[in-house]
This record gives structure tokens, sequence and C-alpha cells, in this order.
């Protein structure tokens, strides 16, 4: 093999596995994926030469540790800048708190629907899990069926992988061209969903946002497919809620903002005190979302930490 072939091998080489390894974690010399498999025979450790490669690591490796602090995750797609409802008319706004919860619960390449030890969810039980009435549960589960969302068979429920997808991409069983994909937090969400299953139609604003975030910053855009931050155009709360058919862009707010993870987070930034209203910013906290790569997350997430007020002496 010629030396320019060998290169050119090599560099495709190097391509293939770096798509293929998506984020992987070292330990006592082994290499780890998000899920806690040893992919040590899939991958080859190279020596890291330049500041991009360096740079690439690092955020590789905050992104690792971000996935792992945060449950895990599964990816979730969607047609960029069109509404959720686009896709699945049928579904209610609180649905799509149920849908982003449930998909939590789909296993490993084959999208059943399993507890955590693996035991296979029954439909009977699955009204408990989602803290529903019976009778509820079945009008859902009807409209999730129906829009091809969920399917049963032999008994056994599965996530329809075109929606939500827990593997790795190469092994993914339907071409997902023109669609986008991003990371749902498996722990964020489950805590989210159990403070909010009472308010899951305000819950389901979390998921009809998705398909306006921008990957890497988080913002709620015009056009979430920029790649150059200085183009990205933040969406307005009036034009959110003209697009989310919400009303009053007030109330919407409101509603958004009530949204907590926990004591100290808040799942929405509004990022409102600049003079300039084209400067105005919605932000989504990457503990919920995120489907960057990882650049910048340990600034990104600090905006979500509430500010404690002081107390006056």
């Amino acid at each position: 093999m010629e030396k320019r072939q060998e290169t050119q091998w090599r560099m495709k080489q190097r391509k293939k596995q770096l798509d293929m390894l998506g984020n992987f974690t070292m330990v006592d010399g082994r290499a780890y994926d998000a899920q806690g498999r040893d992919i040590t025979d899939r991958i080859v450790v190279n020596t890291v030469d330049t500041p991009k490669q360096v740079r690439r690591l690092e955020a590789r490796d905050e992104l690792t540790r971000h996935e792992t602090e945060n449950g895990g995750f599964y990816m979730l797609y969607f047609a960029q800048a069109r509404t959720m409802v686009e896709r699945f008319p049928t579904l209610l706004q609180a649905d799509g708190a149920r849908l982003l919860f449930l998909a939590t619960y789909a296993s490993w390449e084959e999208g059943r629907l399993q507890y955590d030890n693996g035991v296979v969810i029954e439909k009977k039980d699955m009204p408990e899990l989602m803290q529903m009435s019976r009778s509820s549960f079945l009008k859902m589960f009807k409209r999730f069926v129906d829009e091809g969302i969920l399917e049963e068979r032999d008994g056994v429920i599965y996530v329809n992988q075109s929606v939500a997808y827990r593997g790795y991409a190469e092994n993914h069983p339907f071409d997902m061209r023109g669609y986008e994909s991003t990371r749902v937090f498996k722990t964020t969400i489950r805590h989210l969903y159990g403070e909010y299953h009472r308010k899951a139609k305000q819950l389901g604003l979390l998921y009809s946002v998705i398909p306006f975030i921008h990957a890497n910053s988080g913002i709620i855009a015009e056009n979430p497919e920029e790649t150059d931050p200085a183009r990205l155009i933040p969406m307005s709360l009036t034009r959110l809620a003209m697009v989310l058919e919400y009303g009053d862009p007030h109330k919407l707010k409101q509603a958004m903002r009530q949204i907590e993870y926990g004591e100290d987070e808040v799942v929405f930034r509004f990022i409102e005190d600049i003079e300039d209203t084209r400067e105005r910013q919605i932000i989504v906290n990457p503990k919920v979302i995120y489907g960057g790569g990882g650049t910048g997350l340990d600034e990104l997430q600090s905006l979500f930490i509430r500010r404690k007020k002081r107390k006056r002496k």
C-alpha cells in the first residue's frame, strides 16, 4: 500500500472509530460507554498531539461525566423547527411529558419497556408507574398506539425506535435521515415527572420546545440548525407562544419558570436583563435535554443554579 493510500486509509478508520464510539470513560485501563459497557476491544487509544485534539478530548470527558451524573440518556428524534403536533397531531400537551418519562424505560437496542432490573413492564402495571388513573391511562395508551409511538406484541410493549432509541447509532433499525436527535437524560426526567405528574400539561412544555433547541447552547431559537453562534436567532417569548399556540405569552413564561429541578435549579432560564431585546434568550437546562458535543457544558449548566437570596442581618 502506498504511503498516501495508507494515510487515507488510517484517516478513514479513525473517523469511523470516532463516529462509532460517541463517548467513553477510561477506568483502570479499560474503556466504558455511557451505559457502563466495556468497549475496550472496539477502540484504539492514541497520543494526543494538537490543541484541537486536546479540546476535543476535554469536551468529550466533560460530556461523558455529564451523561453519567444524570443517569445516562436515550436519543429522542424530531423534525427540526417543526412542532411536535405536526408529527403527532392527536397527542395532548400532557402526553409529551408522559412520553419523555416512559421512554426512560426502553431497553437497550430493542425498545422493550422494562424496569431497570430487566423485568418487563406489563400493561396492567403501567397506570401505577405513570401515576395515572386507569381510565386516563387507557385513553393515553390508545393515542400512543394510534400514533405509532407504542406497539404491543405478544403482551410486551415496545417504544417505536424512530421516536426514542437507546443503543449504538450504527445499530439503529431505521434510516433516520431527515430527523434530528437530542439526548434526554433519564434521572432528570424521572425526577421531574415524579414532581410534576399532576401537572403533566405544564411539564409537557419541555417536550414541545425540543425541535427549537439549539444543540450546543440550549437556546430556543428560530434557526436551531445554525452552527455559527453569531448567526443564531433566539426565539422571543411572544413568538414561542405563537408557535406553541399557547395564547398569553406571560402565562407561558410563568408556567415555564415554575418548572424546577430540585431546590436549587430551574429548567428554563430567561436571560432578559439586557437592553437590546434581540439579545434576550430562553435556554433549556442541559441536565434535562442536551444535543451538543460537550464544549462549554459546565459553563452552560451553571446558568441554571438558582441564586439564593442573602439574609439580611
